[in-house]
């Protein structure tokens, strides 16, 4: 063969086909697993994901403050109701009667007719009526312990420990063992209480 003519060189490794005196390397065609669209894919895939990612934790601060807002709401609507019934029975302790036997009790005076006093029986049992009243709406949390110290606990206590009360109740409790219970276990529950310091 003369130099004109066509060879094939270098059969083995890459070496390029000769024709005359040009070069036609070898191309390898490669088909890529991912491609461009894959990509694109996943990018739009991952700023979804971050996006629910972000929405969801959003979600999960208003649900937060909506649950905020509901227990304010709450003690603002329990404070309110405490307010109301506190306002009932300082109206119940104001009135004549109520308001005078305190006054005697606070001045170590008398209060039963049969004992030099100005009150009858009826009297005097409306007025520890009232604590009984006040007794049954703490236990059932219709008011505070605080509201009841703050408002009630110089005249409930000394009430509670007054000398002639106590001989009129245990007087009572001889026929009704339960009469009067609320206003004892009233006086008892505040004799010594304090409020809790914040």
């Amino acid at each position: 063969m003369n130099g004109d003519s066509p060879t094939r060189e270098g059969q083995k490794g890459s070496a390029p086909w000769r024709i005359g005196n040009r070069c036609r390397p070898r191309v390898k065609y490669c088909v890529p697993l991912i491609t461009d669209e894959d990509y694109d894919m996943k990018r739009r895939t991952d700023i979804w994901e971050l996006a629910s990612r972000f929405f969801v934790v959003i979600q999960f601060i208003i649900v937060l403050i909506s649950l905020h807002f509901t227990q304010e709401q709450v003690k603002i609507s329990q404070n309110a109701a405490y307010m109301d019934y506190m306002f009932k029975f300082d109206q119940k302790f104001s009135e004549n009667d109520n308001h005078n036997i305190a006054r005697a009790i606070e001045n170590n005076q008398k209060i039963l007719k049969a004992n030099g006093g100005s009150f009858n029986e009826d009297e005097l049992d409306d007025y520890l009526g009232v604590y009984e009243d006040l007794d049954e709406a703490l236990k059932h949390d219709l008011i505070s312990a605080e509201l009841v110290y703050n408002d009630f606990w110089d005249d409930l206590v000394a009430a509670y420990q007054d000398k002639e009360v106590q001989s009129y109740i245990a007087r009572i409790q001889k026929d009704d063992p339960d009469c009067f219970i609320g206003f004892q276990e009233l006086g008892k529950k505040f004799e010594n209480y304090r409020p809790t310091s914040k």
